[in-house]
């Protein structure tokens, strides 16, 4: 909840994962809308396992977070 007014900007319009106030019907709304005309494709696949070799030293810099936040991030990725 900290986290999410100073991101919630920045996240991509079509996005919907863990987004509060936003729903799978939010998604599923949202495909059909895009895919009505013309042929579109769309990627739905599980990255869970991508998240094991995510360098986050990398990602904690790149986040530019204040130490407060950095090490509440950093717990949560151990």
């Amino acid at each position: 909840m900290a986290l999410e007014p100073e991101w919630e900007a920045q996240f991509e319009v079509n996005s919907y994962w863990f987004r509060p106030a936003y729903s799978t019907a939010d998604a599923k709304w949202s495909v059909t809308r895009q895919i009505q005309g013309a042929t579109k494709y769309f990627l739905n696949a599980n990255i869970e396992r991508c998240f094991e070799s995510i360098n986050y030293d990398y990602l904690l810099n790149k986040l530019n977070l204040d130490r407060l936040f950095k090490r509440q991030i950093e717990s949560w990725l151990k």
